[in-house]
């Protein structure tokens, strides 16, 4: 007889992040997202703080409303194989999915098998997204996220935020074509994106004085998502005002 996680969780954790009400869209981005889901089990989105990783995240519910999403902020306290496997189980569950686990003792390879299973009966798209894998070290909790993408059903999809690459079989599985990797080259902003929020911040204006405010805040950015998201071009009244950029927190 199958029972829930007994844990502790707190609900922050399977929640999804805030979309942000002035976020630019970025359908390159968007499209990339696409591609990666349906030819990779493992989206990889590796890159610094700062870079866009959780903005990009939000945007995930709402782009693929028809999949069913569960999220796991995962922290310190889940380094630790039977906690991250609840808290794993808590995601789905979070997701509307049924997930039970079935109880094998100590044994988390089966678990994640039933867990396996269980999914693989769905009639729906199923993904999980872990962000802040970077906080795991426990290598144990490692190999169950390499077990669970050896396995992984038709159904699920992985996707594992991070500012550094995990230490799992990220080399074999590039190599069979199962990784798609997201880098702060891709989340950076380019110059027609930087266009599009001028174009947004500066409403009417000319033509003219939006390509030049976008060139010149692309220079000087270099595209940097924290800061992108902060520029602060010329007012309409002000024309000769330089651009500045607001503090990036």
């Amino acid at each position: 007889m199958g029972s829930k996680p007994t844990v502790w969780l707190a609900a922050t954790k399977l929640a999804a992040p805030a979309r942000r009400h002035d976020a630019l869209p970025r359908p390159r981005l968007t499209n990339l997202l696409a591609k990666s889901l349906a030819d990779a089990r493992l989206t990889l989105i590796s890159a610094p703080a700062g870079s866009g990783k959780t903005a990009l995240l939000a945007e995930l519910p709402h782009a693929f409303p028809e999949t069913a999403w569960g999220w796991l902020l995962l922290d310190s306290e889940d380094d630790d194989p039977s906690r991250f496997t609840a808290a794993l189980i808590a995601s789905l569950n979070g997701a509307g999915l049924p997930i039970e686990a079935e109880s094998a003792g100590p044994d988390t390879h089966a678990v994640i098998t039933s867990v396996i299973n269980q999914i693989g009966k769905c009639n729906r798209s199923v993904a999980v997204v872990l962000d802040d894998v970077h906080v795991i070290s426990e290598q144990s909790v490692h190999q169950i996220r390499d077990y669970l993408l050896d396995d992984l059903p038709p159904n699920l999809r992985l996707v594992m935020a991070c500012r550094h690459d995990p230490p799992i079989a990220l080399g074999r599985r590039r190599a069979r074509g199962e990784v798609a990797d997201i880098r702060l080259a891709d989340l950076s902003f380019t110059e027609e994106e930087t266009g599009a929020l001028a174009n947004e911040r500066l409403g009417v204006e000319s033509n003219q004085r939006r390509s030049a405010s976008a060139a010149g805040a692309h220079r000087r950015l270099g595209g940097w998502p924290a800061a992108a998201g902060h520029i602060a071009f010329p007012a309409p009244s002000q024309p000769h005002r330089r651009i500045t950029e607001r503090n990036a927190g």
